[in-house]
């Protein structure tokens, strides 16, 4: 047996020792040599294969959906680090049995008039057995709660606002409650409705990739933050062609998740020129903080170059994806990208002058960070992100630093809770003549821009 084959062994089994009653564990000696942790609700699953070396995946997929939940893969070559991934695979898999049942939102102005529909939905519910969990919530909260429900139910008083919630809350059920039904708490009527009509498909957006000149080996991995995850997608490219993509799906972000991404690639692509990172954070003379997940002052460049000896380079999110949509365009040589996460208090913008990248002495152009505690709010930051209202407030601010500092011919805009551009002109209005207010163009998805301005980065290397 190898050292390679000994550590595999001694994995299996410490896996294998695993027991509790919310699961079966199930040995499946097939091609991927799996072991399943099987409940009524979710399957995780620990695979290996055999490439240059022992490639382990793990992964959670839900039953109903089928849509994978969290996944991973890595080399082993650390027992503590390939337990540590598991232990986090086990708590994801438990923290999914708090959504096991559909969860139903009721919405109207202030979530009083529907509390006790709510609580006559979930007495039927239970009568008829049926896996619903029906909840009030205030129309304030709804973006909140949305995130995590599977059907949003919107009281006749709220029903107008049935476009804007689409609009924001795209892949979810969204439902006006009839007047009559609402009227007379009709409870059976309702979930009679829910359970006729049927689930919408929903197309997914056509995403075109950005042809960006290249002649070499890269690969290249770019780091979104979202709302309770982290999705880390890579791409190894020859010259033009992606010959590997995936997509991680964690809980948590850790720079050692990078390293498991080239780790496992270089099994692949032995022969890489260069790895390229984009990632939310400061990084300033190779070295990264991203205060949201405890990563403070790491010198990444310097233990990638010295672990892997190949040319590393790191580069903020929003940096990449203004120069990816420069790129897209050739329209404006001055361009500021800001980008808005999912339920965060405040963004990062990444700003091109005269057709160049401007990342400032110290490398926080941009950071919106040391502007949130700047402004006076309506209300705090972390309570008007959840409302369209209230993002439009927020944001107004940022853009009004943007546009008095740097004053560029057209702002990208990505933030799920904006729906229309308009609403943004029309509160920047209240401080600047309109024809000071630049193009503002809202981008639905960031990946592609991101790709295409780290290859750009990795060419001015050259």
């Amino acid at each position: 047996m190898t050292e390679g084959g000994s550590l595999t062994r001694e994995y299996r089994e410490w896996i294998l020792t695993h027991h509790d009653l919310s699961y079966t564990v199930q040995e499946l000696h097939d091609k991927a040599d799996r072991i399943l942790f099987v409940t009524d609700y979710a399957v995780a699953a620990v695979s290996f294969r055999k490439l240059k070396y022992e490639i382990v995946e793990l992964s959670i997929t839900e039953k109903k959906s089928e849509d994978i939940k969290f996944y991973l893969h890595f080399e082993l070559n650390d027992l503590y680090h390939a337990q540590e991934l598991f232990e986090e695979m086990l708590s994801s898999l438990y923290d999914l049995r708090t959504q096991i049942k559909i969860k139903v939102l009721l919405c109207c102005t202030s979530g009083l008039t529907t509390s006790y529909f709510a609580m006559r939905l979930n007495e039927v519910a239970g009568v008829l057995d049926l896996e619903y969990e029906f909840e009030a919530v205030s129309y304030d909260r709804l973006f909140e709660r949305a995130y995590t429900s599977n059907i949003i139910l919107l009281a006749p008083q709220v029903s107008y606002l049935y476009e804007k919630a689409a609009g924001i809350l795209k892949g979810k059920r969204i439902i006006r409650i009839p007047p009559v039904i609402f009227a007379k708490y009709d409870a059976a009527g309702m979930i009679e409705i829910i359970r006729s009509e049927p689930e919408k498909d929903i197309p997914a957006g056509e995403k075109q990739q950005l042809t960006v000149a290249n002649h070499r080996k890269l690969l290249i991995i770019s780091v979104i933050s979202e709302f309770k995850r982290s999705r880390i997608i890579y791409r190894i490219y020859d010259d033009e062609k992606i010959i590997e993509e995936a997509v991680i799906l964690k809980d948590y972000y850790r720079v050692r998740d990078l390293e498991d991404i080239v780790d496992v690639s270089l099994t692949g692509v032995p022969d890489l020129d260069m790895i390229c990172v984009c990632t939310p954070g400061v990084i300033y003379d190779g070295h990264l903080t991203f205060k949201m997940y405890r990563i403070y002052d790491v010198d990444v460049a310097g233990l990638f170059s010295e672990k892997y000896h190949i040319p590393c380079i790191f580069e903020n999110d929003a940096n990449a994806m203004v120069q990816g949509y420069y790129l897209s365009q050739d329209k404006y040589k001055d361009i500021s990208f800001y980008f808005h996460p999912h339920a965060s208090r405040k963004g990062g913008v990444g700003n091109m002058i005269g057709g160049k990248l401007h990342k400032g002495r110290n490398n926080i152009a941009g950071e919106m960070q040391y502007l949130a505690d700047a402004f006076a709010y309506s209300k705090k930051p972390e309570d008007l992100v959840w409302t369209p209202e209230g993002a439009v407030e927020l944001l107004s601010k940022y853009l009004t630093a943007i546009i008095s500092c740097i004053d560029p011919e057209a702002i990208i805009i990505h933030c799920d809770m904006i729906t229309d551009t308009e609403d943004l002109r029309n509160e920047l209005k209240n401080t600047f003549q309109e024809q000071f207010i630049p193009d503002l163009i809202k981008v639905e998805d960031v990946t592609e821009y991101m790709f295409a301005g780290m290859i750009r980065l990795a060419n001015d290397q050259i």
